[in-house]
């Protein structure tokens, strides 16, 4: 038997243990907050339950960036592609028994250097402080 998209969200709502608004069920992990080793067993649980092939699942194309929320994207941008998981592409995997998601193709890998903004800024404020400092006695 076919499961029905309300099976899925069903089955999902008592796993999350909440009631999955409309706008929660288009990208499931950014707003129920799990991180990707919470992900794999979420995505492990419905793969037993719905009986899906998960060869073709890619999970850091779905979570992982938990380390960049507090990288500011400036001046170096954090780069990187994120899929959202949402109930219709469990719903259509179930159908499915497999998972049919074709991923973009994110070539070439760049080294994500986002890390340095944080240095940056805080040089910039130490630098803009310092000279604010030096220059108010001088001006007054």
């Amino acid at each position: 038997m076919t499961p029905t998209r309300s099976e899925v969200l069903d089955w999902l709502e008592t796993r999350l243990n909440r009631r999955l608004s409309v706008v929660a069920q288009a990208d499931l992990l950014a707003a129920t907050g799990l991180d990707r080793s919470a992900a794999r067993g979420l995505m492990a649980e419905y793969a037993a339950r719905f009986a899906v092939d998960l060869a073709d699942y890619r999970d850091e194309m779905h979570a992982g960036f938990e380390s960049l929320q507090l990288t500011p994207g400036w001046p170096v941008p954090v780069r990187g592609v994120r899929v959202p998981l949402s109930v219709t592409l469990l719903h259509d995997a179930a159908v499915n028994r497999r998972w049919r998601v074709v991923y973009p193709a994110v070539l070439p890998v760049v080294r994500d250097m986002s890390w340095i903004n944080v240095p940056l800024l805080a040089a910039g404020l130490i630098l803009a402080t310092l000279t604010v400092m030096w220059a108010v006695p001088r001006l007054f």
